[in-house]
């Protein structure tokens, strides 16, 4: 039962982390600052410098900001719309590891 409440609370938590953000693709408008979600958690990974050294390679790329508090989520923010619709059409779907494969979304500003 207790591993049961822990599965609950955790969705309830990732929810609320969704509604406190206010993300989500079908919410918000194109701009220049994606949401990715669904990145590595593992201990040792260094999730900052995968991520970068994905988006570096799409012009425009500006930087990458974890969520603080929260693993496996992060914001990467481009100079334009246009940069980051190409970047999150070229890695909608990505595998970054074998087991996590990148969620992208427009970020609600």
């Amino acid at each position: 039962m207790g591993e049961r409440a822990a599965t609950a609370a955790e969705k309830k938590r990732r929810r609320e982390l969704k509604d406190r953000l206010k993300l989500g693709q079908e919410s918000a408008s194109p701009n220049n600052v994606l949401f990715v979600e669904n990145l590595p958690i593992e201990p040792g990974t260094d999730t900052h410098g995968m991520v970068t050294m994905l988006f570096t390679t799409f012009q425009g790329f500006r930087e990458v900001r974890l969520v603080p508090g929260e693993k496996g989520y992060a914001f990467v923010e481009f100079d334009n719309e246009l940069a980051a619709s190409t970047a999150m059409a070229s890695l909608q779907g990505f595998k970054i590891t074998p087991a996590n494969q990148l969620k992208i979304a427009y970020a609600k500003k």
